[in-house]
């Protein structure tokens, strides 16, 4: 579980760090953090045995404090976000 928050910790603070290289003078701020890890309950039936459950949900919160006139801070599409030097099709790419 500690591998899984220590990964999870590092990709959400990768994105905050590209988030605030891309905001140029803009407050950015974490304002919270969230993360469930996924459970295996032995209540459930599989379809196939499960892997032991390593990964989780996480949610980062970014406050955007921007003055007034300022220019928005945009997360789309469009942004290009690195995780580890990877973009999220790399990584899934990877997965498979």
């Amino acid at each position: 579980m500690n591998l899984c928050l220590s990964r999870s910790f590092f990709l959400m603070m990768s994105l905050l760090a590209v988030a605030a290289a891309g905001a140029e003078k803009s407050a950015l701020s974490i304002a919270g953090m969230t993360v469930t890890p996924h459970m295996m309950v032995e209540s459930m039936r599989y379809l196939r045995e499960p892997e032991p459950a390593v990964g989780a949900r996480v949610e980062l919160f970014l406050r955007h404090d921007a003055q007034e006139g300022g220019a928005p801070l945009v997360l789309d599409g469009k942004s290009r976000l690195l995780f580890d030097g990877k973009t999220p099709a790399d990584l899934l790419a990877s997965e498979a």
